[in-house]
């Protein structure tokens, strides 16, 4: 994991795939 520093960059894809991923489990 890490730390989480919310960037619109990075960390709003990873939110994205990791609700895709509870979604499609």
């Amino acid at each position: 994991m890490g730390s989480f520093t919310f960037r619109p960059d990075l960390d709003l894809r990873n939110i994205i795939l990791y609700l895709s991923l509870i979604c499609f489990s």
